[in-house]
């Protein structure tokens, strides 16, 4: 029989609809049709029907989430609707008072409207910018600071001239040889202004990368001292432009990064104390970051724990470091750069402790920092003539270095600065406490720039274990939907806990929590199902065997969802990946946990059924081989890293051997217990004080690539 029901109508795009679930009622009125709606709803074209295993709908907006709660309020089951306006509801009788809430049009509203509500750091900020030039020893260092409100009036902008690094006799042959290779660079800056009084303001020192030198990167400084920001930008001649042509210090005469680093702290503050400098009372020297580009890393991780001042570092396409940072760290590159690779940085990036960001942003390149490649993207090939003056001195190496993320099929410099900005400052910000929370660094912020591609990942320190509760932490760089067969879960933002009481749990029974990955169409494409060839045969008709987690074909296991019980609905709708990724409990990474089970113990568990290769494939059937039925629990393989760590003394029920937690990083997935062959449960005490973490892409760790 169907049953048609009804929505309200809703200001907030949250429709609420009640199975009138009266079945008998239905057949009271003599017809399939629901009774007259409440005046405050309105009828909608879905449509319930029964089946022997539980219900459907049909009729539905695809891709919208529905949730299935109880009279009481409590959500049983989700689901996402496919594409020809359907879902399915197995193994859940209908029964009077269930109601079906669609929370699509909160989470659509939410993330039409995240450019509006993410904090956007990519324009320039509120302070006016001063720039100054302070003698060190040997060298000079420039300076961005908030200058005071209203002191630029009638100022020009400050200038330099490409030519500037170069000692007066070369300018001069340089001008008489190629004039046109000079150029004036305008800045958001005017010189020598009196410093903003409502400081102190954190301070950055900052590095340029090899070839470079102290001025070439001043409108992307400047823009990042408008948000508050001291910014100290470095000559670091051992490895600058001048060097690079042959004309760098003496080798005696070469600094290290520490030092430089050091004279440059002591510098701004001693400039800061000074009543009658332009920067009085503008430097917090207890708030420093150190930055770099390229070369420049490192001098931006000079320092790993000796300077309590330092608070975190941020590497620019940086080049592999010495030590490893305890600082919270921020990684940003054009994921085009040719020099130093998204490869390589991810290889930087994944061992380091959280807390930790990676940005990579497509279509800019390694040089995309810099003035000077605005000035080559714009049609003025400085780089040719330069060659042209100092002939072997600049060599082709330098050359492509120079013009990588200049060219003319690579974004525009100055949008790419913009994004680099905002990640910079929201980060630099909310490491300085200025923010209590990441504005700015939430994975809605890029909704900012839509016309970006952003590779964004992040790993946030996990939250202390609470006695009496789970909490679970999603390190992902996406969202995931926790499906339980315990308390209802729902979304796990990316960076965020979610705390549960233990009480909330079965006591004495399994509850399943399996994780999915939120993907969007661009980030996961619908056709990546028909790519997967290992099936053995029509989804749902043979027995997962070992070698379909091998590679290539364990980014397919990672992300689709062939089996689903016999449905077939891999194949035919090709619903495993991306926004219509089926996300009903049939597989994924699970965490298991019986409470106050057997012997007064809990029993928390990681499972998957990976196996351990093409010759021991999982044994899902008591008798008879591997490949001579199919399992329902077949379904269930890696795709989420998981771990588990509990205040308590576990141990392995089978060996006694002590544990404090489990993990799943990968699928071969060693730890996990793997039905029904494996013995490799484990079991803590159920006392009043126990408490358990669960944490996703823990330890640096990120979700498989996405096949395709």
């Amino acid at each position: 029989m169907s049953i048609h029901f009804y929505s309200p109508v809703s200001t907030t795009a949250r429709l609420r609809s009640t199975l009138l679930a009266a079945l008998g009622l239905a057949l009271a009125f003599g017809c399939n049709e629901a009774p007259p709606p409440d005046p405050v709803f309105v009828p909608a074209d879905f449509v319930v029907e029964e089946s022997a295993d539980g219900f459907s709908v049909s009729g539905a907006e695809p891709g919208a989430e529905l949730a299935l709660l109880d009279a009481s309020g409590e959500e049983i089951d989700r689901g996402t609707v496919n594409a020809a306006g359907g879902l399915d509801f197995f193994g859940v009788p209908l029964a009077e008072g269930y109601v079906i809430e669609e929370t699509t049009g909160l989470e659509r509203e939410r993330a039409e409207s995240l450019s509006a509500i993410a904090t956007d750091y990519s324009e320039p900020g509120p302070y006016t910018v001063g720039v100054t030039t302070l003698p060190m020893a040997d060298r000079n260092i420039d300076v961005f600071y908030p200058a005071a409100p209203g002191s630029e009036a009638g100022q020009p902008f400050a200038t330099y001239e490409l030519i500037a690094p170069f000692p007066p006799d070369v300018q001069a042959l340089i001008l008489a040889l190629a004039p046109d290779v000079n150029s004036e660079v305008v800045l958001p800056a005017y010189r020598d202004l009196p410093g903003d009084s409502s400081g102190p303001f954190p301070m950055l020192i900052f590095s340029h990368g090899s070839g470079g030198f102290r001025e070439a990167y001043s409108q992307f400084l400047a823009n990042m001292a408008s948000h508050g920001f001291v910014v100290g930008s470095l000559d670091v001649l051992e490895f600058g432009l001048l060097a690079r042509l042959g004309l760098g210090p003496a080798e005696e005469d070469q600094r290290t990064p520490q030092d430089l680093v050091d004279e440059a702290l002591a510098l701004l503050e001693a400039t800061s104390d000074d009543n009658g400098s332009l920067l009085a009372g503008t430097v917090d020297a207890e708030q420093v970051a150190t930055l770099g580009h390229s070369a420049g890393g490192r001098v931006a991780f000079a320092f790993l724990t000796e300077r309590p001042q330092i608070k975190t570092h941020v590497g620019y396409a940086t080049v592999p470091f010495e030590g490893t940072p305890t600082l919270p760290v921020l990684l940003l590159l054009g994921a085009e750069d040719e020099a130093i690779t998204p490869a390589t940085t991810l290889a930087i990036y994944d061992p380091l402790a959280p807390p930790k960001r990676y940005v990579a942003v497509g279509g800019a390149g390694h040089n995309s920092f810099t003035d000077q490649c605005e000035i080559i993207y714009n049609g003025n090939d400085v780089i040719a003539a330069a060659q042209a003056i100092f002939g072997l001195a600049f060599p082709d190496s330098l050359a492509a270095l120079a013009r990588d993320g200049c060219r003319e099929e690579n974004m525009p410099p100055s949008e790419f600065w913009k994004i680099a900005q905002h990640y910079t400052v929201a980060h630099l910000k909310y490491v300085f406490g200025e923010n209590s929370q990441p504005l700015g660094l939430e994975t809605g912020a890029l909704a900012l720039f839509p016309e970006a591609e952003i590779d964004y990942r992040f790993s946030t320190p996990a939250p202390e274990i609470t006695a009496g509760q789970v909490t679970f932490f999603n390190h992902c760089a996406v969202d995931l939907t926790l499906r339980s067969s315990g308390p209802a879960l729902g979304t796990l933002a990316s960076g965020r806990p979610l705390s549960v009481p233990i009480s909330a749990f079965n006591a004495g029974a399994q509850n399943a929590v399996i994780a999915y990955p939120n993907l969007s169409a661009d980030q996961c494409s619908v056709d990546f199902c028909d790519g997967w060839t290992a099936l053995g045969g029509i989804p749902g008709t043979v027995q997962r065997a070992g070698f379909m987690w091998e590679a290539p074909n364990e980014t397919y296991a990672a992300y689709c969802n062939p089996n689903l019980s016999g449905r077939s609905l891999c194949a035919v709708q090709k619903n495993c990946c991306g926004p219509d990724m089926v996300q009903d409990g049939t597989f994924g990474t699970t965490w298991e946990f019986t409470p106050s089970g057997a012997a007064d113990l809990d029993y928390p568990d990681i499972s998957t059924n990976y196996g351990f290769g093409p010759n021991t494939p999982p044994n899902l059937c008591p008798t008879g081989g591997p490949d001579d039925c199919v399992s329902a629990a077949a379904n269930i393989f890696f795709n989420v890293p998981i771990k588990w760590t509990s205040n308590q003394t576990c141990s392995f029920t089978s060996a006694a051997t002590t544990i404090t937690g489990l993990q799943c990083l990968e699928a071969s997935c060693t730890d996990a217990y793997q039905h029904p062959t494996d013995d490799k449960q484990s079991s803590c005490p159920s006392d009043s004080g126990r408490g358990y973490l669960v944490e996703y892409c823990p330890d640096g760790q990120a979700l498989p690539t996405p096949p395709g």
